[in-house]
């Protein structure tokens, strides 16, 4: 039985995407997030490839004559799986005093941080 891989473009990851970009957390903390959500999918495509190679391995050797089944090497055991924690420290925010700005500043300033910060996220992707 096949395992259904989830969309890369699915209106979920779309959504926590648009998410992140309205997020008011340094570039740095949305790229620890952007890394660990990438990994965990990463290893959980693994996952599921050894169980759907295994699967077809069984199958296969299943269907073979027993005078050949004994000369396939049998597939090593499973690799003990390992979870990998990574900690973000949290840096003091700076603090700025928004009073001075008037509305239309303000929102020209929040744009230029947001799309600073999306094209920092696409950089860092890129590097990866």
């Amino acid at each position: 039985m096949p395992i259904p891989y989830p969309s890369l473009h699915s209106q979920q990851r779309v959504t926590r995407l648009q998410e992140l970009v309205g997020d008011p957390r340094p570039l740095e903390a949305k790229a620890a997030e952007i890394n660990q959500d990438v990994q965990s999918t990463l290893a959980d495509y693994a996952r599921r490839g050894r169980v759907l190679e295994e699967d077809i391995v069984r199958n296969v050797v299943s269907a073979l004559p027993e005078e050949v089944r004994s000369f396939v090497p049998q597939p090593p055991p499973p690799a003990p799986t390992t979870t990998v924690v990574v900690e973000v420290e949290e840096e003091e925010e700076e603090v700025f005093d928004y009073s001075t700005f008037s509305a239309s500043a303000m929102m020209e300033q929040q744009a230029v941080t947001e799309l600073q910060d999306v094209q920092g996220a696409v950089q860092a992707l890129q590097v990866c």
